[in-house]
Parts: C-alpha cells; sequence; structure tokens
C-alpha cells in the first residue's frame, strides 16, 4: 500500500511501469483493500510478489526506495501524535536523504501552511518542491490554497493547472476549490444584483442575477466532478447542498446534506444546513434536531 500510495504522489511514475509491473500495481491497487476477505493462501501469496516486484523496482529506480515508508509512515505517525517538531526532523532528514524528491519538501509545507499557520515558510516549501518537480500537484494545489485569501484570479489558475496535469484523474481538492470560487462570485454578483434593484435599475440588476445564476450552475458541475473523483469529499457534497437549498429545491438539498454526514457524522455545516431544509418543510422537530 505504501508503494502504491508514492506512486500516485508522483504524476509520471505509473508510466515507468511497464508490462507486469503495471498489471502488479492495478493488483496491489484492488486487492490490499479486502486482505483480510482473501481466502487462499496463494492469493495473498501473488500480492506479497507484487509488492515485492514493486519494491525492487522503485529501489532500483534510485530516488525514492528505503525512504518510502519512512515519509509516509514515520513523519505522518507523528503528526498524528502532535508531535510536530519531531514530524518536521524527520521530513528535513528526508529531504537530505532524498534530494531529488519534491514530497519532502510538501510535507514541510503542509506542515506550516496548516499546522503553524506561517505561510511564509510554507510558501518557501511549496515553491521549493515545485522548483524540483513543477508538476507535482499536491504542491500546486497547496499553494492554491494559500493564496485564496490574497489573489483569488492567481488561485484559480493554480487549481486549473493542476487539474491540467492530472487530467484522466483530475485532483478532487482542486476541483473541489474552483467550486468555491464560482460560489463566492455567485454571491457577490448576488448582493450586487439586490444593491441595483434597491436603487431602482431593474437591467442591470436583471443581468447581475443572470451571471449570479451561471456562476452558480458552474460551481455546481465542479462540486459534482470532485464528489466523482472523491465521494467522501464532504466539504464539495456539503456546498453542493448549500447551492440547491439556496435556490429552494429542498429534496435535492436534504438528500446531498445526508451524504455529506453520512461521510463524516461531525460535519456542522452539514448538520445545520439539514436543520434549514427542515425549517422550510415545517418539520421543526427534526430542524430542532439537527441544529
Amino acid at each position: 500500500q505504501t508503494y502504491v500510495v508514492h506512486i500516485a504522489q508522483f504524476p509520471g511514475m505509473a508510466t515507468k511501469l511497464q508490462g507486469t509491473l503495471l498489471d502488479a500495481t492495478k493488483l496491489l491497487m484492488e486487492c490490499t483493500k479486502g486482505w483480510k476477505t482473501l481466502d487462499t493462501t496463494k492469493q495473498k501469496q501473488a500480492i506479497m510478489s507484487c509488492c515485492k516486484t514493486l519494491a525492487s523496482f522503485m529501489q532500483s529506480e534510485g530516488r525514492h526506495g528505503k525512504r518510502i515508508d519512512h515519509t509516509y509512515d514515520e513523519g505522518h505517525q507523528l503528526e498524528k501524535l502532535g508531535a510536530y517538531d519531531a514530524a518536521e526532523r524527520c521530513y528535513l532528514k528526508d529531504k537530505d536523504v532524498d534530494p531529488q524528491n519534491p514530497t519532502p519538501l510538501y510535507n514541510l509545507a503542509r506542515l506550516e501552511h496548516y499546522v503553524r499557520r506561517d505561510f511564509d515558510k510554507a510558501k518557501e516549501w511549496y515553491l521549493a518542491a515545485l522548483e524540483l518537480q513543477p508538476t507535482h500537484v499536491p504542491s500546486i494545489v497547496g499553494l492554491g490554497i494559500m493564496l485564496l485569501d490574497n489573489d483569488l484570479s492567481l488561485a484559480e489558475q493554480n487549481f486549473h493547472k493542476a487539474i491540467s496535469i492530472t487530467e484522466a484523474e483530475p485532483d478532487s481538492v482542486a476541483l473541489m476549490h474552483l467550486g468555491d470560487i464560482c460560489k463566492r462570485k455567485a454571491e457577490m454578483s448576488s448582493k450586487i444584483s439586490k444593491v441595483y434593484l434597491a436603487g431602482g435599475d431593474s437591467d442591470l440588476a436583471a443581468s447581475e442575477q443572470v451571471k449570479s445564476n451561471d456562476l452558480y450552475q458552474d460551481a455546481l458541475d465542479w462540486y459534482t466532478r470532485a464528489v466523482s473523483e472523491d465521494p467522501c469529499n464532504s466539504w464539495a457534497l456539503g456546498h453542493l447542498a448549500h447551492i440547491h437549498l439556496l435556490h429552494h429545491r429542498h429534496e435535492a438539498a436534504e438528500e446531498k446534506y445526508k451524504q455529506a454526514v453520512a461521510v463524516d457524522p461531525a460535519a456542522g455545516f452539514a448538520l445545520s444546513g439539514l436543520g434549514w431544509v427542515y425549517i422550510h418543510k415545517k418539520l421543526y422537530a427534526k430542524a430542532r434536531h439537527y441544529f
């Protein structure tokens, strides 16, 4: 599983796997999730053989080899335990051992970005990762997320770039954030429309409202694509539901909010969204439950 995850993090790496190695990768990805359900020793031996083949291949490439489990296991486990300084030392060590690998740099960026909230350092690490590998999608997306509050246009460019790199299997997070951007623009156009209407300019109000409706539809399309790539993307599901709620499509909103809660029972925005759905349906006891 570690090797498969690692391959997925590096666009183009999978293309180096030819013949039986490519078959081994596919078999491994399909079967490791159901390891406990395998009922024959022969099946398990086949998968272990795939693991060994992939391990040998990666080590022969000379780029990742033995450091993979260090990056994807020890550092991440330390983060889960809240040992952020130790995780940082792990990633720094990994960077020194494998200087051509952008993943340790990305992990350092992610640590600064989401945990320490030191955006200047995070940006430095993201850019360092992209200097090594300009098509490193996680770093492109991470940088885009950092830009959302300061440069929406550049953030949008980053997300489109990430999708273009992995066109066959676009990044769900990039798709989701493109939905967010369209939704924010739609909300702004809707507010402008109300301002024009209050000022008596019905033509401009109508024009802005059409623009808002089109942007909401674009947002729906991006969120739908995000969910199709990752059915467990509760944020995209919740915002799909919210757009339906705004347009009084209460049945559709209820369905999507319930899907979001099924994925993440602690998703407060989805729980409160269900409350508002039931307010509109005049089912006040249900609304109270979800609030």
